[in-house]
């Protein structure tokens, strides 16, 4: 875990570093308020698979010994990293040029493939014939439809705002602003506001809907 964690920054550090060196081969020209609201679905999208799916495995298999089948983990055996994938998808397209977003693929390939080999070969041998028989029934990474189940916790939300969401939002609403202002002045900043109430107006509806469904999985909001 802190190899991964440490790997991570060490990416995000080198691809904002080379945003300051390179801005006008990486930044796109402002695509617009409609482009951004989808792009912003994508990556609150992303964020919830994420929060569901940690907060699930934490509430569910605090002690590893217990597999997790429901909810996001019934589409994908890999929800959380699924989730990172669609937040990468989310804000290449959002930010960069079209090329980004199959370097970004590439990278995260290289990245998650190994540690997904080596979690499901010790999930083999702790779950055997179980885990054969989820296996038979779930897709590795991409689900089979589209994840809707999503019951999550306030706490859940709070925990990953903090450490990640709110980052990713402010970073995403510096360097945009940013690039309109060098592009076109201060004429276009008012759109950048309305990027952030796209993001805060879908963060409050996802968690809505997140919340309602904890009613099925009988999951309560206190901790």
């Amino acid at each position: 875990m802190k190899k991964r964690i440490k790997l991570h920054g060490s990416l995000i550090f080198l691809a904002i570093l080379a945003l300051v060196i390179f801005p006008g081969y990486l930044l796109i020209v402002p695509r617009g308020v409609w482009l951004d609201s989808l792009c912003a679905l994508a990556i609150i999208w992303g964020y919830f698979i994420r929060i569901c799916s940690r907060g699930l495995k934490s509430e569910l298999n605090p002690d590893g010994h217990t597999l997790v089948t429901i909810g996001p983990y019934k589409v994908t055996r890999n929800p959380m990293y699924f989730g990172t994938f669609v937040i990468g998808l989310g804000v290449s397209f959002m930010l960069f040029r079209w090329w980004v977003a199959p370097v970004f693929f590439a990278v995260y390939l290289a990245i998650y493939l190994p540690l997904i080999k080596g979690e499901e070969k010790a999930l083999s041998e702790r779950f055997q014939n179980t885990f054969k028989d989820y296996c038979r029934n779930t897709n590795k990474f991409f689900p089979k439809n589209i994840i809707f189940d999503l019951p999550v916790k306030p706490a859940w939300i709070k925990k990953e705002l903090l450490s990640s969401l709110a980052p990713v939002i402010f970073l995403i609403a510096v360097i945009q602003s940013w690039a309109d202002f060098k592009l076109f002045g201060l004429v276009r900043l008012q759109e950048r506001f309305s990027t952030l109430g796209i993001f805060f107006g879908l963060l409050l509806i996802f968690t809505g809907l997140a919340v309602w469904q904890n009613k099925k999985y009988g999951i309560s909001g206190k901790r």
